[in-house]
């Protein structure tokens, strides 16, 4: 089993890892802060996002081992994160249900890895990813202390379930609603022994291991000065924004589910089975008149429903859905269906099971080798098309290894891929712009979601930091190009003269004297299009610039476009797929009306 799982785990991860490719978006605007960590910019002032402390110094420890710019060792660091998620769920299960129900728990998760999510979810090392070994370590040291040991070693063991919830919560912020079936399991414990002190003392001991970790990360940023910007982002921006503005009653799932059937279905037989069990234990309530049978029995395996309830309404609660959201409620929904066949198979035949292990290896080895070949057809790109990695060899081959770039939009990747460092506090622009993915539709609101004072800062820190070259990503994803903002149309005109378009990415490069830019003015902005070149049906604003936008012809979505009278840019061949030219056509000689190339 442990053979398999390691199998399947390292052929499909191959094609990213092989190809160097990101496999997520927030892979790359988390390497690229942990990059101005580095550098000596303080978290929450100078590198800004609204995720936990403990995921960007995890990033800036990855960047300082293997590099920032380092596209394989943050590959290997995500297959390592899969490897040790799997371990533990084994080990978990071990400990919890059997060697048989371990089995199965194991290939579960190693399935939902490996094939069971979109790629560009289950291989991301996004904040999930990072949570996943404290919490599946928090929820078996929580049920390790409650179901199995003697009354001095359980509280050890409630401390580190705390601490391993506290390293999850300082990751990502919701997981602090897993410490609540722990001290649900103490409380019913308490009411059946009548032992009020010790469970007391069981509810502060878990209580004191949860704030360990968090505490450190405040006491760092309250030596740092720090500390406002850490609760305005992690707490205020959280609440009154990102999840606010986002939120409204839980997400239907059906669009998870319909791709993602094996979920679906899992999931679909758990909750049956718990209604069944609730419904029992409601009807011995009304044959008792008594609330007690409801309370009674609380063991292993209300324990983890009660956890995999805590992660799927965790993950459905915002408007925004997301594949990665669910891959908390993996380890879970796996060691309960891992418990089910052990319950089920105690009385099966060994042979039996056997050839159930035998048939489950075979056909995920088959779906391994048809995944990894269909990964490598794509070459290994999961997470945007071709043109994202030519528009980084472009940026590197036209600038010096110590120039800066800034990056305006959701195209982060473009940082690493180039290997030039980021410009900026901001490396995802919903901050000064006040969009809440994927709010599109909301453009008055917009203005009373920016963050105080963000771009003041930002504008200050580009100044001083001088990018050699701004791209404005805009119209990719975040369908609010750079020119939407009047201080910013006039910050750019001021500073940088446009080069080139591809498709929705417009490159300026700074003004180096007082010499007027050669082109006639600053393109008009492009339609809205996602990360693998489609068209968005979502609102753009109109440019705020009119006086200064000049037409420009685009010959081509992929092919890069300038104006006729700049000069043509030295290094345009690279932007260029020679599938994309017609036979004997070259760059140069495209026919293009005259006041275009």
């Amino acid at each position: 089993m442990l053979l398999v799982s390691s199998i399947c785990l390292v052929a499909t991860h191959a094609s990213t890892l092989g190809y160097k490719y990101f496999a997520n978006v927030d892979e790359s605007y988390a390497i690229a802060l942990a990059e101005r960590l580095n550098e000596g910019f303080k978290l929450y002032e100078g590198a800004i996002s609204q995720r936990g402390p403990l995921m960007y110094y995890t990033y800036a420890l990855i960047a300082r081992i293997g590099g920032w710019d380092n596209v394989v060792s943050l590959r290997l660091w995500a297959l390592g994160f899969a490897f040790l998620h799997v371990g533990l769920v084994y080990w978990g299960g071990l400990r919890l249900i059997s060697r048989r129900g371990a089995i199965v728990a194991t290939l579960i998760s190693a399935y939902a890895l490996s094939m069971g999510l979109p790629p560009y979810d289950r291989f991301a090392l996004n904040g999930e990813y990072l949570q996943l070994p404290a919490l599946v370590a928090g929820i078996v040291l929580g049920a390790l202390a409650m179901h199995r040991l003697a009354p001095r070693a359980h509280r050890w063991l409630l401390f580190g379930s705390g601490l391993a919830l506290g390293a999850a919560i300082s990751v990502k912020q919701s997981a602090f609603l897993h410490v609540a079936p722990v001290l649900v399991w103490v409380a019913l414990r308490a009411r059946r022994t009548g032992t009020l002190r010790n469970a007391a003392i069981d509810v502060v001991t878990t209580l004191a291991g949860t704030v360990v970790i968090p505490a450190m990360f405040i006491a760092h940023a309250a030596a740092t000065g720090t500390l406002r910007q850490l609760y305005y982002y992690c707490v205020q921006y959280n609440v009154m924004v990102h999840v606010g503005e986002a939120g409204g009653g839980l997400t239907p799932m059906s669009f998870e589910i319909q791709g993602n059937r094996g979920f679906a279905l899992a999931l679909g037989a758990v909750t049956v089975a718990g209604i069944r069990a609730l419904a029992l234990r409601i009807a011995a309530c009304v044959r008792e008149r008594a609330i007690a049978p409801l309370l009674r029995g609380f063991g292993v395996g209300q324990y983890l429903a009660l956890h995999l309830a805590v992660a799927l309404i965790s993950a459905a609660s915002l408007r925004r859905f997301f594949a990665h959201y669910f891959i908390l409620s993996i380890p879970i929904l796996a060691l309960v269906l891992g418990r089910f066949f052990d319950r089920m198979t105690r009385k099966v035949s060994p042979a039996i099971v056997h050839t159930f292990y035998r048939g489950a290896f075979a056909t995920m080895l088959l779906f391994t080798a048809i995944e990894t070949y269909a990964l490598e057809k794509i070459d290994g790109r999961v997470a945007h098309d071709k043109l994202v990695p030519r528009v980084a060899r472009y940026i590197e081959a036209s600038t010096k290894p110590d120039d800066r770039i800034f990056v305006w939009g959701f195209s982060p990747w473009l940082y690493a891929y180039s290997h030039r460092r980021p410009a900026g506090r901001y490396v995802f622009s919903t901050y000064v712009t006040g969009l809440v993915p994927w709010r599109h539709d909301d453009i008055k609101g917009e203005a009373n979601r920016v963050v105080p004072g963000s771009n003041e800062a930002l504008m200050a820190d580009l100044d001083r930091e001088k990018p050699e070259i701004v791209v404005d990503a805009g119209s990719i994803m975040l369908a609010r190009p750079i020119r939407t903002y009047r201080r910013w149309a006039d910050w750019l005109y001021d500073n940088y003269c446009f080069e080139l378009r591809v498709r929705g990415f417009d490159l300026y490069r700074r003004k180096h004297d007082a010499s007027p830019c050669l082109g006639p003015g600053f393109p008009q902005p492009m339609r809205a299009f996602d990360f693998v070149g489609a068209p968005l049906e979502v609102p753009i604003p109109k440019t705020s610039d009119p006086d200064r936008t000049k037409w420009l012809f685009v010959p081509e979505d992929s092919l890069p476009a300038w104006y006729a009278e700049s000069p043509r840019p030295e290094h345009a061949d690279v932007l260029v797929d020679p599938s994309e030219l017609k036979a004997g056509m070259r760059l140069e000689s495209m026919p293009l009306p005259e006041q275009a190339h």
